[in-house]
C-alpha cells in the first residue's frame, strides 16, 4: 500500500470505530519507514503565526493563555460537539480546528485585564476554505476566555448578512428565530446564554429603537451586521447612548473578507484646499467603532491578504494588522493552486499532504492571437472561439460531475479586466 492508501484506510477507521490514531496504525499494519509521516499528516502543526514586528507596550498587556480544566470552557465543547454530532464532521478534522483557534486566542490580550487595548489582527485563510469555521471557533474560544460583545462585519448585502447569522447561531449561539433553520449547538447546563442582537432572515439586520442593550457582564452578546454606513452608524448610536461602562465590555470586532469594504480608499486623498480628506465612509464607522471601546480586539478574515498589510502602519486609528498576522492552514482534501498549477509548490507544515503527489494536468494556455482577439473585444463582436471552447468544456465537465452524482458547486470565472465595461462586452 502507498502513504495515501494507508492515510485513507487510517481516517475510515479512526471515523468509523472511533479509535485513537495510534491504534489505527497498528491494525492497518502501517510499515515503519511511514509512522512518522502520518502522524505528521494528522497532527500538523496547525497555525504558523507572525512574529509581530510592529507592536508597541505589548509587555504592559497580558495575552490569552491556555485554560485548564478548572476553567470551564462551555462555547468551545459545545461548538465542537455540535461539529462531531451534528454536522458529522471528522474527529481529526475538528481537532485541528480546535487547535487553531487555541493558537489564534492566545494572540488576544486577556479581556479581563484592567488596561486598555485597541488590538489588531489579520487571519489570512484560503479561498473557499472554510473560514467561517474559523471565524466561529475563534468567538467560542474568545467567548471561554471572557470576551462579551462579538460583532460581526459580514460583507455588504442581506443574503450574505442572513447566511452568517443562521451559521453562528447554529454553532454559536444554540438560538434562532428561524424555523427552518435545524438543530442548534447545545451547551452545558448554567452555561449562560447568549444575547443575539440582530435577527435571522432578510430583515434580521440590526434596528435602532428594537434592540435594547443587555448591561450583564455575564452573558455574551453577538450583532451580526453589514458593512453599511446607516446599519453601522445604528449601532454606534446605541452604543454611544447607553449608561452602560463601556470599559467592563470586552469586545471582539471581527471583519469578515477584510479587504472588500473596509480599506481606506481616501488615503493620501487631499481637497482643493490641500486638507486631506477623511477616511472613506465604511472605513471610518469601523474606526469609530473600535475606538468606542477601551479594551476592543479587531481580527480581519480574509483570503486576499495584499490591501490589508498595505495599509499605512503609522496611523494609529486604521486597521493595519500592527498585533499579529496569522496563516490558517489548508484543509485537508484542500483543492488549490497548490493541486492546480504546481509551481513546484512543496507541502509545507501548513498542508500536510504528501509530496510526491504531483499537480493536475489540467491548466490550458492561451495563445498569443486569442489574447489579442479577446483584447479587441467589443459589444457587437463574435463570440471568439477560444470563449466558446471555454464554455462548451464548462458544460462538459459540469455534465460528468453530475453523471457522478455531485449536484453542487458549478462554476466559470470568466475574469479579464478589473473594469466593468470588460466584464460587459465579455457578457
Amino acid at each position: 500500500m502507498t502513504f495515501i492508501e494507508y492515510k485513507a484506510a487510517i481516517e475510515a477507521l479512526m471515523k468509523h470505530l472511533k479509535i485513537s490514531l495510534d491504534e489505527a496504525i497498528v491494525k492497518t499494519e502501517v510499515p515503519v519507514h511511514l509512522v512518522a509521516r502520518l502522524k505528521d499528516y494528522f497532527n500538523p502543526k496547525l497555525v504558523k503565526i507572525r512574529p509581530p514586528t510592529i507592536i508597541k507596550d505589548a509587555s504592559m498587556i497580558p495575552l490569552c493563555i491556555p485554560l485548564n480544566k478548572d476553567h470551564p470552557q462551555p462555547y468551545i465543547h459545545g461548538f465542537c460537539n455540535y461539529l462531531l454530532n451534528n454536522r458529522e464532521w471528522s474527529r481529526n478534522v475538528v481537532e485541528n480546528l480546535s487547535e487553531t483557534s487555541h493558537k489564534l486566542v492566545c494572540r488576544l490580550p486577556q479581556p479581563k485585564t484592567s488596561q486598555h487595548f485597541q488590538w489588531r489582527g489579520l487571519v489570512v485563510g484560503h479561498i473557499q476554505s472554510g473560514k467561517t469555521a474559523n471565524m466561529a471557533a475563534l468567538i467560542a474560544r474568545a467567548a471561554d476566555q471572557g470576551y462579551r460583545l462579538f460583532v460581526i462585519l459580514s460583507g455588504l448585502y442581506r443574503d450574505l448578512r442572513s447566511q452568517t447569522q443562521d451559521r453562528l447561531d447554529q454553532e454559536i449561539t444554540g438560538l434562532s428565530d428561524n424555523p427552518d433553520i435545524g438543530a442548534l449547538v447545545k451547551h452545558d447546563p448554567g452555561t449562560p446564554e447568549w444575547i443575539r442582537m440582530t435577527q435571522s432572515g432578510m430583515a434580521g439586520e440590526f434596528r435602532s429603537g428594537t434592540t435594547p442593550w443587555d448591561p450583564s457582564l455575564d452573558k455574551p452578546k453577538l450583532a451580526v451586521i453589514k458593512k453599511n454606513v446607516r446599519v453601522m452608524d445604528q449601532f454606534i448610536n446605541l452604543i454611544s447612548r447607553s449608561p452602560v461602562r463601556r470599559e467592563d465590555f470586552p469586545v471582539m470586532v471581527l471583519d469578515d473578507e477584510a479587504d472588500w469594504g473596509s480599506i481606506n480608499t481616501n488615503y493620501e486623498e487631499i481637497d482643493e484646499s490641500g486638507t486631506p480628506v477623511d477616511p472613506s465612509a465604511t472605513n471610518g464607522r469601523i474606526r469609530d467603532l473600535v475606538a468606542l471601546f477601551p479594551k476592543c480586539a479587531y481580527v480581519g478574515f480574509t483570503a486576499t491578504p495584499f490591501a490589508n498589510v498595505l495599509i499605512d502602519a503609522a496611523i494609529e486609528e486604521d486597521l493595519y494588522p500592527r498585533n499579529f498576522i496569522a496563516v490558517l492552514p489548508e484543509p485537508e482534501k484542500y483543492f488549490g493552486p497548490r493541486r492546480l498549477f504546481g509551481l513546484g509548490m512543496l507541502p509545507s507544515e501548513l498542508s500536510p499532504e504528501d509530496p510526491q503527489e504531483p499537480e493536475l494536468d489540467i491548466i490550458r494556455p492561451i495563445e498569443e492571437a486569442d489574447l489579442t482577439e479577446l483584447d479587441e473585444l467589443t459589444p457587437t463582436s463574435e463570440c471568439p472561439e477560444v470563449l466558446k471552447k471555454a464554455i462548451l468544456m464548462f458544460v462538459l465537465s459540469s455534465a460528468g460531475r453530475l453523471a457522478r452524482g455531485q449536484s453542487d458547486h458549478f462554476t466559470m470565472l470568466v475574469h479579464p479586466s478589473h473594469e466593468i465595461a470588460s466584464h460587459t462586452d465579455f457578457a
